[in-house]
Parts: structure tokens; sequence; C-alpha cells
């Protein structure tokens, strides 16, 4: 299955990793970034929880970073530059998907789109 996931996507540009058991396959999901996962059928409830827990692990990961930029002592209470700052974030978080945005934020799309708008973030 290996040779022949080599074959058919690392000519269009992915990569193949392998991973010799369950713990291996968790480390390389929180170290990489896997599009597809492929295993055996028999592994798969072993594997779904530890997977999952790792790609959760991953995402409040990359949040914290994200969080850690430096802010402007004045901006810190202002809550125009706050608001502002906070959607552009989530949108670097989301690649710019305003629907994933909006949803993260838990505002309307609608909203996202005047707020860009609003705070020059386009």
């Amino acid at each position: 299955m290996h040779d022949l996931l080599q074959k058919m996507v690392v000519p269009e540009g992915y990569n193949v990793l392998a991973a010799p058991d369950d713990r291996a396959a968790v480390r390389i999901v929180v170290r990489e970034d896997v599009d597809v996962i492929v295993c055996d059928v028999r592994l798969l409830p072993l594997l779904a929880v530890s997977i999952e827990k790792a790609l959760v692990q991953r995402q409040v990961a990359q949040l914290e970073a994200l969080f850690q930029q430096p802010v402007n002592a004045v901006d810190a209470f202002d809550l125009h530059s706050v608001e502002k700052m906070h959607i552009k974030r989530v949108l670097t978080y989301t690649n710019g998907n305003k629907v994933e945005a909006a949803r993260l934020l838990n505002i309307g799309l609608t909203t996202v789109y005047r707020k860009i708008e609003e705070y020059g973030l386009g």
C-alpha cells in the first residue's frame, strides 16, 4: 500500500509518511501537516482517539502561538484594537476562510465581511 501511494501521490506534490505503530503515527500527526491517514481497519479503533487528541492538541498549540504575538500596550486596552487583532488572528488561523472564521467567532458571515472592510483586513 505504501509503495502504491508513493507512486500515485508523490508526483502530485504530496509526501507519504509511514508509521510502524500507533505511537509513531500519533507523533507524525502532531509534527506534520497531515491531509489523509490510511491504516489497517483493525488499528482504526486504537488510532482514532489518539490521533483525534493529537490533532486537537496541535490546533490548540497553533492558537496559542498565534495569540503570543506582541501587542502594543495602548492597544491592549482599546476594544476596537482588540477586536481587530482577534478577527485578524482568527482569519490567519483559518487561512482566510471567512465561513470558518464566522463559525469560530460565533458571528454571522455578513458581520465578518463588514468587520474585514471596517478594519481594512482584506
